[in-house]
């Protein structure tokens, strides 16, 4: 590497927002991305109708805003913090210094585009070709492994609605409810206080995933 990641780690700028304060707002101008150290923010978009529908959450490690600072559109999407949340911000001109610049943070730069693409894609095709069942669980896999601690089982506070969960696998609420249900039943989540404990291996193996 030629110290793009320090270069980069010298230009972040600490932010922190709190709980459903606007990151951001679909049509806004792209000044900078966002590095996302702890919390959960909701990338979201409004229908013609008035429904918010949620494209992705972001959670701790995640990486948003970068398509409009790269391309220089306006922001596709609402994004709004859902808990507290911190993390890093780095402007638009310092990527394309290094842009400019650095053969291996270009390289970097279209590696991460292309698995952004390969998420959409399975996004898709999960939407089109699994059954609600399977979704849920790659869903509750997904921010387990975010999460993961020792052991098998490993408590995740779910901050979504139960509208927001079936945006984000495809459904509607009701058949989400069953799919719940059934995850429950086949021992892969329990219900806690704060949200579900998931069963990994079970989990994994209902969402026809290989354990990490």
């Amino acid at each position: 590497a030629d110290g793009y990641l320090e270069t980069l780690a010298a230009k972040a700028r600490a932010r922190s927002w709190a709980s459903g304060q606007v990151v951001f707002q679909r049509g806004d101008r792209a000044e900078e991305l966002i590095i996302l150290a702890s919390g959960l923010v909701r990338l979201s978009l409004i229908t013609e109708e008035g429904r918010e529908v949620t494209v992705r959450m972001a959670t701790a490690g995640d990486l948003f805003g970068e398509l409009a600072v790269l391309d220089g559109a306006p922001r596709s999407t609402d994004a709004t913090a859902i808990t507290p949340v911190k993390g890093f911000t780095i402007a638009r001109g310092e990527i394309w210094n290094l842009v400019d610049a650095s053969p291996s943070f270009r390289r970097a730069v279209i590696s991460g585009l292309c698995s952004r693409l390969r998420q959409t894609t399975s996004q898709l095709e999960s939407i089109a070709l699994m059954s609600i069942e399977t979704r849920v669980a790659r869903l509750f896999h997904h921010l387990a492994i975010d999460r993961r601690k020792e052991g098998s089982r490993i408590e995740v506070d779910l901050p979504y609605s139960q509208g927001e969960l079936a945006s984000l696998v495809g459904a509607t609420r009701p058949k989400v409810n069953q799919a719940l249900a059934q995850l429950i039943e086949q021992g892969a989540l329990t219900r806690t206080k704060v949200g579900y404990s998931c069963h990994l291996k079970r989990l994994a193996e209902i969402a026809q995933l290989d354990e990490r």
